[in-house]
C-alpha cells in the first residue's frame, strides 16, 4: 500500500518552497577568518559566467578528496545522535535500512565524496547527494502510524551489517555503504529503491537524493538504482568510468579520458545546465542540486549548471585539493592551507565555515556542510534544525552530510549518524512512539504504566501504538510488543510481517505473504481477520480493517457504530479511530464511517487529501492542493476538547493521531511536532527530537 507521508510529501514542500522565489545574491565566498591562503591569494569574482576555470599553481600530488553526498570512507554506521549498534558483517549486501551495519576498514580519506578507492593520490572523490525537490506524487509508501499504529511496507530500514567498509555515502534519509569486499549495503528511506542496491562489486559509489550509482569493480562500467523520473539512472552505454557523482536529479561521471559525461535534468533556476559539463580534463567531480563542479590537475574548479546564488562561480587564483557541491553552494579544502573555503548561497551559514585545517569537506547537505579537521574530529556549520550539523564528539576518518543527516566513520571503523529526523510517528491512545531514521531505533514518550512508553531495542522498520502496548517490526521481521500483557494474550504470533496495527487490547499484523494475522483479546471478533492478501491493516477500539490488494476495504469485530461496515469503494489509505473509520481515496477526497457524535466523520466539504488520521473522537488529515500556502498544511475536524483538532501552521509529511492527541513529521526535516492531549505528556516528544 502506498502510505502518503514523509518522503513524497517532503518532496513535494520541496519544489513549493523553492518556487516561492528568491533573490540573486551578489558573489559570496566564505573563508575560515584567520587562514591565509597559501600561495596564491583570493581573488573574488564579481560576476563569471558559471564554469570558468582558475587560474592557480597545479598541486604537486592531485589526491583528490570530497564529499558532497556525504560519502563516508571506511566505517560502519552506527548513528551518533542515538549511537546505534551497527551489525556485522564481513558477508553479503543485506536489504536497506538507515541504520548502518559495522565493518568498515577505510581505504584512503576522501573528503566526502564517493569515488574509486584509491591507493594513494590522484583518485576523485565525489559527493553528489542533494534531496529531490519533486513531488506531486505523494502517495505514501507506508501505512502512517496512528492510533492504529502503522508501518510501511515499501522501504524501510533493514540494518545492513558491514564491518569493514571502504567509503559511505549520504543521500536524502538514506545511507549506502561500500564494503572491503566491495559490495555495497544501503539503509534508509526506500520508496524508490535507493536503498536496495544491486549485488554487483563496485570501486566507488555515490548517493543522490533520491538515487545511487557505483563504477562496477569489474570493467568500470556506472550503474544507477533508485528515482528515475529525469532519467538521472539511465547511464550512458559503453563508456568507462574513474568516479560518478549522483545530484539530485542527474548524474555525472568522470570518465577514465579525465572528461565528464552527465545525464538525467538538465534545466531549472536561470535554466541551469548542470549536465552540460566543459570540455576540459578533470581529476575529481561533485554534483549538486542543479550544478556541478570538476577539480583540475593544476588545483583549480570549473563549475556549471545553476549560478543563481554564485554557487557555480568559484574564487580565482586558488589551487584546491578537493571540493564538494551541495544544495546551492560549493566548499573546496584549500591546498597548501588546509582550510575550507565557501562560496555561494548562505542562507543558514552553510557557506561560512570555522577556522583551523581541514583533511576533508562535504557540502552536500541541504543546507550544511562539515568537515574533518586535522585533528580528526568534526566539525559543521549551517543548518541544524533536524540536528545534522551537531556531530559526536571524538575522531574520525571520514564525514559525510546528507541532506538533513551526516555520517561520518570513526577511528575504530564504525560509523556515526547524527539527526532527530523520524521515519515515523505512531500515536497511541495515552502515548506516542517515533521511529528514528538514522538507526531505526523506537523512542517513546507519555504514560507507561504498562511499559507501553519503555520501548524495546531496535533497530525496527515500523513501529504502531495502542491504548498500553506498542509494537515493532525487526529487521528479520519478526513482531516485538512491549506493554501492557506484551507477554500474554497482547504476545505477538511467530513468523514474519511486513506491517501492523494496534487497538485497544488487540494487535492485528500484515504477514510477508500479504496474508492478515491478529491476536488479543477476541471479545466482539476483532481477531477474526478475513482471508485474501492485503495491503495496509490499522487496529480501532475493538475493530479492525484492511485495505486489500483491489484497494477495496474489508473491516471486522466490534461495529456498534457502523465502523466496521466500509463503502463500496477503493481507497489508497484507511485509518480507524475508536469508533469511526477513514480513508483516502484515488481522487484525494476522505470518506469516513462510524460513529459521528461530534462531527468525527464529517470531513470538510471540497477538500483534497494526501493523508488522514483518526483519533478517539477527532480526525486530521494532510491537504492536496496546487496552492503553495495550502498544500501539505493540516486540518481536522471533531471533538477539541483537549485542542486537538488546533492543528499548527505548516507543511507536515506523515500525521497520527491518538486518543486525544495528534502528531506530526515536519515535510523538510522530519522531525516531530504534537498538540492536544497532555494528560500524561504524550503531546511532548524529547528534547533530542
Amino acid at each position: 500500500m502506498k502510505r502518503f507521508g514523509l518522503d513524497r510529501i517532503r518532496m513535494v514542500a520541496a519544489l513549493l518552497v523553492g518556487a516561492a522565489g528568491c533573490s540573486v545574491p551578489s558573489v559570496n565566498v566564505k573563508i575560515a577568518e584567520d587562514a591565509s591562503v597559501d600561495g596564491t591569494g583570493i581573488d573574488l569574482p564579481t560576476t563569471k559566467e558559471a564554469g570558468g576555470d582558475l587560474d592557480g599553481k597545479p598541486p604537486s600530488d592531485t589526491f583528490v578528496e570530497n564529499v558532497m553526498d556525504a560519502v563516508v570512507f571506511d566505517g560502519e554506521a552506527k548513528p551518533a545522535y542515538d549511537v546505534f549498534p551497527v551489525p556485522d558483517v564481513n558477508s553479503e549486501p543485506d536489504a536497506p535500512s538507515e541504520a548502518p551495519p559495522p565493518d568498515a576498514v577505510v581505504g584512503p580519506g576522501f573528503d566526502g565524496g564517493s569515488e574509486d578507492i584509491p591507493d594513494a593520490a590522484t583518485a576523485p572523490s565525489l559527493d553528489g547527494s542533494p534531496e529531490r525537490d519533486v513531488a506531486t506524487e505523494a502517495i505514501l509508501d507506508a501505512t502512517a502510524a496512528e492510533l492504529d499504529g502503522g508501518a510501511e511496507p515499501d522501504g524501510g530500514f533493514d540494518t545492513q551489517p558491514i564491518t569493514s567498509t571502504l567509503q559511505v555515502t549520504a543521500g536524502y534519509l538514506f545511507t549506502c555503504a561500500l564494503r572491503t569486499n566491495h559490495t555495497v549495503a544501503c539503509w534508509g528511506r526506500n520508496p524508490d529503491g535507493e536503498a536496495t542496491p544491486p549485488s554487483d562489486a563496485f570501486s566507488q559509489i555515490s548517493a543522490g537524493w533520491f538515487h545511487a550509482c557505483g563504477v562496477r569493480s569489474s570493467d568500470s562500467t556506472v550503474i544507477c538504482w533508485g528515482d528515475d523520473t529525469y532519467g538521472q539512472t539511465e547511464v550512458p552505454a559503453g563508456i568507462k568510468f574513474s568516479q560518478v557523482s549522483a545530484g539530485e536529479t542527474f548524474t555525472c561521471g568522470l570518465k577514465t579520458d579525465s572528461s565528464v559525461i552527465c545525464w538525467g535534468a538538465n534545466g531549472d533556476d536561470l535554466k541551469a545546465g548542470q549536465t552540460t559539463p566543459p570540455l576540459d580534463s578533470f581529476v575529481q567531480i561533485s554534483t549538486g542540486s542543479e550544478h556541478s563542479c570538476g577539480l583540475h590537475g593544476d588545483g583549480s574548479v570549473a563549475c556549471w549548471g545553476s549560478n543563481l546564488f554564485n554557487e557555480s562561480t568559484p574564487p580565482r587564483g586558488v589551487v584546491f585539493s578537493s571540493i564538494s557541491a551541495g544544495e546551492s553552494h560549493t566548499c573546496g579544502v584549500v591546498k597548501a592551507a588546509g582550510l575550507v573555503l565557501c562560496w555561494g548561497k548562505d542562507a543558514n551559514g552553510e557557506s561560512d565555515p570555522p577556522t583551523g585545517t581541514f583533511t576533508q569537506v562535504s557540502a552536500s547537505g541541504m543546507s550544511h556542510s562539515c568537515g574533518l579537521t586535522s585533528s580528526g574530529t568534526i566539525a559543521c556549520w549551517g543548518d541544524n534544525s533536524a540536528g545534522q550539523s551537531t556531530p559526536p564528539s571524538g575522531t574520525f576518518k571520514q564525514v559525510a552530510a546528507g541532506l538533513y543527516h551526516s555520517c561520518g566513520i570513526r577511528s575504530d571503523d564504525t560509523v556515526s549518524c547524527w539527526t532527530r529526523s523520524l521515519k515515523l510517528v505512531a500515536a497511541g491512545t495515552y502515548h506516542t512512539c517515533g521511529l528514528r531514521i538514522s538507526d531505526g531505533s523506537a523512542e517513546c514518550w507519555g504514560q507507561n504504566d504498562n511499559g507501553q512508553s519503555a520501548a524495546q531495542v531496535g533497530p525496527f522498520s515500523a513501529l504502531a501504538a495502542g491504548l498500553g502496548t506498542s509494537c515493532g517490526i525487526r529487521m528479520d521481521g519478526t513482531l516485538s510488543c512491549w506493554g501492557m500483557d506484551a507477554t500474554g494474550a497482547m504476545a505477538p504470533p511467530t513468523g514474519t510481517f511486513k506491517q501492523v496495527g494496534v487497538g485497544y487490547e488487540h494487535g492485528c499484523g500484515i504477514k510477508t505473504d500479504g496474508t492478515l494475522a491478529c491476536w488479543g483479546y477476541d471479545t466482539v471478533g476483532q481477531l477474526q481477520a478475513p482471508t485474501g492478501s492485503f495491503l495496509q491493516v490499522v487496529a480501532g477500539l475493538r475493530h479492525a480493517c484492511g485495505l486489500r490488494n483491489d484497494k477495496t476495504v474489508s473491516c471486522w469485530g466490534g461495529n456498534t457504530y457502523g465502523q466496521a461496515t466500509p463503502p463500496t469503494a477503493t481507497f489508497d489509505y484507511v485509518s480507524a479511530g475508536d469508533n469511526h473509520t477513514c480513508g483516502v481515496k484515488p481522487d484525494g477526497t476522505v470518506v469516513c464511517w462510524g460513529r459521528n457524535d461530534v462531527q468525527q466523520s464529517t470531513p470538510p466539504a471540497g477538500m483534497l487529501f494526501w493523508a488522514v488520521a483518526a483519533g478517539i473522537s477527532h480526525t486530521c488529515g494532510i491537504l492536496q492542493s496546487t496552492d503553495y500556502n495550502v498544500n501539505m498544511t493540516v486540518i481536522c475536524w471533531g471533538d477539541n476538547s483537549s485542542g486537538q483538532t488546533s492543528a499548527p501552521a505548516g507543511q507536515f509529511a506523515d500525521i497520527s493521531a491518538g486518543g486525544d492527541h495528534t502528531c506530526v513529521l515536519t515535510a523538510d526535516t522530519q522531525t516531530v511536532k504534537c498538540w492536544g492531549g497532555g494528560l500524561y505528556h504524550e503531546s511532548s516528544p524529547p528534547p533530542d527530537l
